[in-house]
Protein backbone atom coordinates (compact mmCIF):
# COMPACT_ATOMS: atom_id res chain seq x y z
CA UNK A 1 0.00 0.00 0.00
CA UNK A 2 1.49 3.63 -0.95
CA UNK A 3 1.10 6.37 1.73
CA UNK A 4 -1.25 6.61 4.44
CA UNK A 5 -5.32 6.51 3.40
CA UNK A 6 -5.69 9.76 5.50
CA UNK A 7 -2.86 11.91 4.27
CA UNK A 8 -4.72 11.04 0.45
CA UNK A 9 -8.04 12.03 2.61
CA UNK A 10 -6.97 15.80 3.65
CA UNK A 11 -4.78 15.69 0.24
CA UNK A 12 -8.09 15.47 -1.65
CA UNK A 13 -10.17 17.44 0.59
CA UNK A 14 -7.20 20.44 -0.04
CA UNK A 15 -7.59 19.92 -3.72
CA UNK A 16 -11.83 20.36 -3.77
CA UNK A 17 -11.04 23.42 -1.18
CA UNK A 18 -8.94 25.07 -4.08
CA UNK A 19 -11.39 24.65 -6.74
CA UNK A 20 -14.36 26.17 -4.66
CA UNK A 21 -13.13 29.65 -5.30
CA UNK A 22 -12.98 29.46 -9.31
CA UNK A 23 -16.13 27.15 -9.32
CA UNK A 24 -18.08 29.58 -7.19
CA UNK A 25 -16.98 32.69 -9.62
CA UNK A 26 -18.20 30.41 -12.77
CA UNK A 27 -21.51 29.46 -10.95
CA UNK A 28 -22.77 32.79 -9.58
CA UNK A 29 -25.48 34.68 -11.32
CA UNK A 30 -24.13 38.17 -12.35
CA UNK A 31 -25.81 41.20 -12.96
CA UNK A 32 -24.76 43.27 -15.86
CA UNK A 33 -25.24 47.04 -16.18
CA UNK A 34 -26.66 46.44 -19.43
CA UNK A 35 -28.34 49.76 -21.86
CA UNK A 36 -32.11 49.56 -20.82
CA UNK A 37 -34.28 48.11 -23.77
CA UNK A 38 -36.00 51.54 -24.30
CA UNK A 39 -33.01 53.66 -24.56
CA UNK A 40 -31.63 51.07 -27.19
CA UNK A 41 -30.26 53.93 -29.36
CA UNK A 42 -30.38 53.98 -32.94
CA UNK A 43 -31.18 50.30 -33.95
CA UNK A 44 -34.53 50.63 -31.26
CA UNK A 45 -37.86 49.97 -32.56
CA UNK A 46 -39.68 53.03 -33.70
CA UNK A 47 -43.68 53.87 -33.83
CA UNK A 48 -45.04 53.56 -36.87
CA UNK A 49 -48.64 53.72 -38.21
CA UNK A 50 -49.89 50.94 -39.44
CA UNK A 51 -53.19 49.67 -41.56
CA UNK A 52 -54.14 46.03 -40.79
CA UNK A 53 -56.68 44.02 -42.85
CA UNK A 54 -57.79 40.89 -41.55
CA UNK A 55 -59.74 38.93 -44.31
CA UNK A 56 -61.28 35.49 -43.66
CA UNK A 57 -63.26 33.17 -46.44
CA UNK A 58 -65.99 32.09 -43.63
CA UNK A 59 -68.24 34.77 -41.78
CA UNK A 60 -68.97 35.78 -39.40
CA UNK A 61 -65.92 35.56 -37.44
CA UNK A 62 -64.15 36.52 -34.30
CA UNK A 63 -60.65 37.74 -34.21
CA UNK A 64 -58.03 38.72 -31.81
CA UNK A 65 -54.40 40.50 -32.69
CA UNK A 66 -51.84 40.41 -30.36
CA UNK A 67 -48.48 41.86 -29.77
CA UNK A 68 -46.20 41.61 -27.12
CA UNK A 69 -48.48 39.80 -25.28
CA UNK A 70 -51.07 42.36 -25.36
CA UNK A 71 -54.32 42.83 -27.57
CA UNK A 72 -53.83 45.38 -30.29
CA UNK A 73 -57.12 44.79 -32.17
CA UNK A 74 -59.82 42.78 -31.47
CA UNK A 75 -63.56 42.61 -32.64
CA UNK A 76 -66.06 40.65 -34.59
CA UNK A 77 -67.10 40.50 -38.32
CA UNK A 78 -70.13 40.24 -40.74
CA UNK A 79 -68.41 40.45 -43.64
CA UNK A 80 -65.22 39.03 -45.14
CA UNK A 81 -62.78 41.61 -44.56
CA UNK A 82 -62.11 44.10 -41.18
CA UNK A 83 -59.42 46.86 -41.20
CA UNK A 84 -57.97 49.49 -38.49
CA UNK A 85 -55.19 52.10 -38.29
CA UNK A 86 -53.13 51.92 -35.27
CA UNK A 87 -49.59 53.16 -34.27
CA UNK A 88 -47.32 50.32 -33.06
CA UNK A 89 -43.63 49.81 -32.19
CA UNK A 90 -41.73 48.08 -35.33
CA UNK A 91 -38.53 47.33 -34.49
CA UNK A 92 -35.68 46.17 -37.12
CA UNK A 93 -35.83 42.79 -36.70
CA UNK A 94 -39.55 42.82 -37.08
CA UNK A 95 -42.60 42.58 -35.09
CA UNK A 96 -44.78 39.43 -33.80
CA UNK A 97 -48.18 39.25 -34.21
CA UNK A 98 -50.21 36.30 -32.91
CA UNK A 99 -53.41 35.72 -34.33
CA UNK A 100 -56.64 34.10 -32.86
CA UNK A 101 -59.74 33.67 -34.91
CA UNK A 102 -62.67 31.47 -34.85
CA UNK A 103 -65.65 30.75 -36.57
CA UNK A 104 -69.31 28.95 -35.88
CA UNK A 105 -68.62 27.10 -39.12
CA UNK A 106 -66.85 23.82 -39.14
CA UNK A 107 -65.13 23.79 -42.51
CA UNK A 108 -61.49 24.98 -43.60
CA UNK A 109 -60.96 28.51 -43.66
CA UNK A 110 -58.28 30.43 -44.65
CA UNK A 111 -57.55 34.16 -42.95
CA UNK A 112 -54.94 36.54 -43.97
CA UNK A 113 -53.50 39.01 -42.17
CA UNK A 114 -52.26 42.47 -44.06
CA UNK A 115 -50.13 44.63 -42.81
CA UNK A 116 -49.13 47.67 -44.12
CA UNK A 117 -46.56 50.51 -42.34
CA UNK A 118 -46.76 53.72 -43.25
CA UNK A 119 -44.08 54.55 -46.25
CA UNK A 120 -44.27 51.00 -47.20
CA UNK A 121 -45.25 47.72 -49.16
CA UNK A 122 -48.25 45.76 -48.09
CA UNK A 123 -46.53 42.25 -45.83
CA UNK A 124 -49.46 39.43 -45.59
CA UNK A 125 -49.40 36.34 -44.23
CA UNK A 126 -52.43 33.53 -44.82
CA UNK A 127 -53.42 30.29 -42.33
CA UNK A 128 -55.67 27.75 -42.32
CA UNK A 129 -58.32 26.45 -39.52
CA UNK A 130 -61.28 24.76 -39.17
CA UNK A 131 -63.45 25.90 -36.43
CA UNK A 132 -60.27 28.42 -34.84
CA UNK A 133 -56.76 29.19 -35.20
CA UNK A 134 -54.04 30.71 -33.49
CA UNK A 135 -50.62 31.61 -35.36
CA UNK A 136 -47.72 33.79 -34.15
CA UNK A 137 -47.05 35.89 -37.66
CA UNK A 138 -43.58 37.54 -37.88
CA UNK A 139 -43.65 40.55 -40.17
CA UNK A 140 -40.05 42.41 -41.10
CA UNK A 141 -39.20 45.38 -43.62
CA UNK A 142 -38.03 44.44 -46.63
CA UNK A 143 -34.74 46.48 -46.90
Amino acid sequence: MRGSPLVRAVLVVLALLALLGPLRTLTNRRTEAGVPLQQAGPGSAVKKKIHLELTSTTVPFKYQITSGGEPIWRGQSNSTTAATDLELEFPPEGIDLVLDASWSEQKPTAVRLALIPQGSGMMARTVWGTTSVSEVMTFQEEK
